[in-house]
């Protein structure tokens, strides 16, 4: 019988779905009054004024390309991550789980500098202190870091709990000092 996940890999598989969803929708910015709403995402701009919704391609300033930057570059990392950790608990192993867990993690983290710099540079752009109308899109990608980055840590912490056959086994004192005799 295949073992099943552990939850640091359901927790990032759960967290790669926000990202997706956070980084695709158009919702990081969302505001509107009555008759009229704007949304605003990392690729596309949506109006929709008197009921007609018209979407274009968000050019963005350098703030908004930095943020693409990040949320790909770390989406890739959870997408390779995950798989690798999967792979590495459906065959039963330990070997190199800590690197994907950290791969998991930096995902997570590139997730977070995504959010940071756009959160920052929307509160910097302002000049105001009104509060800035983050979209559900904007949650999103929050909410995923702390899903991956916690599913990263769950999967070193298994690691380092658990052996396995092909993975560090305790060497005794005694057969240490045979093998360093044997090699003098």
């Amino acid at each position: 019988m295949t073992p099943l996940p552990d939850r640091g890999i359901i927790s990032s598989l759960i967290g790669i779905v926000m990202y997706v969803v956070g980084i695709a929708t158009p919702a990081w910015l969302k505001a509107g009054q009555e008759g009229f709403a704007i949304e605003v995402g990392l690729w596309q701009a949506c109006v929709t004024h008197a009921g007609a919704r018209t979407c274009g391609i968000s050019q963005g300033s350098g703030v908004v390309h930095a943020t693409r930057t990040f949320a790909v570059i770390g989406l890739l990392m959870l997408i390779a991550g995950v798989a690798l950790a999967y792979y590495a608990a459906y065959k039963n192993s330990n070997k190199d789980k800590t690197k994907y867990g950290a791969l998991i993690i930096a995902g997570g983290v590139c997730g977070i500098i995504a959010v940071a710099i756009f959160g920052a540079s929307m509160r910097n752009g302002s000049g105001t202190e009104l509060p800035i109308p983050f979209g559900y899109s904007f949650y999103l990608t929050w909410v995923q870091a702390f899903l991956t980055v916690f599913g990263g840590t769950d999967i070193i912490d298994i690691k380092a709990g658990r052996r396995d056959t092909e993975d560090d086994q305790p060497v005794h004192r005694e057969e240490v000092i045979a093998m360093r005799e044997s090699i003098i």
